[in-house]
């Protein structure tokens, strides 16, 4: 896989461009037509719950949102589950 390979160059996972649909056990995002921010927010809302606040630090660290938005854990707006 290119991102094991690439793994030394990247800071973190990088999902390809054309990556429309995100599923895990904790729910499902579409990622087409959001912004990046809009993006980091689904993905961090349907990450594992003992993930959630390391990723909301690494996130507000590259500016892709603001420390104040505590809610992204229960943000459903962008989680489907069952879609």
């Amino acid at each position: 896989m290119a991102i094991e390979q690439n793994k030394e160059k990247c800071h973190g996972a990088q999902l390809p461009a054309d990556v429309e649909y995100v599923v895990t056990e904790q729910g499902a995002v579409n990622l087409r037509g959001i912004s990046t921010k809009q993006q980091a927010e689904a993905l961090i809302g349907i990450a594992l719950p003992n993930f959630r606040d390391d990723l909301t630090a690494a996130a507000c660290k590259v500016t892709l949102v603001s420390g104040v938005e505590n809610d992204i854990h229960s943000n459903s707006t962008y989680t489907r589950k069952g879609f």
